[in-house]
């Protein structure tokens, strides 16, 4: 499946927005641009003061450790058993 455009997801989650868009004149377009750029400083305000978002974050992080730990182990592992087949004049 093709990824989607900004102007997909647009046209999927905002069609009245952006068939108004369309409508719009330049400078309207600018006020527009304008007032969605101080609605997601807003949202990430608001996101970074969620202590509730915070926490949860926290226990993924604390959850997840093992897994990361485990994937950066195998990975090393898979690195040093490649250079060892190079040294060795093998085809990796």
């Amino acid at each position: 499946m093709a990824k989607k455009t900004s102007e997909d997801v647009v046209r999927e989650f905002a069609p009245e927005w952006f068939e108004a868009l369309q409508a719009s004149s330049d400078e309207e377009v600018r006020q527009k641009v304008t007032e969605v750029a101080f609605a997601e400083a807003t949202n990430q305000q608001m996101k970074e003061d969620d202590d509730d978002l915070a926490n949860l974050k926290e226990q993924v992080k604390l959850a997840s450790e093992q897994y990361v730990q485990g994937t950066k182990l195998n990975r090393a592992k898979i690195k040093v058993a490649k250079n060892l087949l190079e040294a060795r004049g093998k085809e990796v």
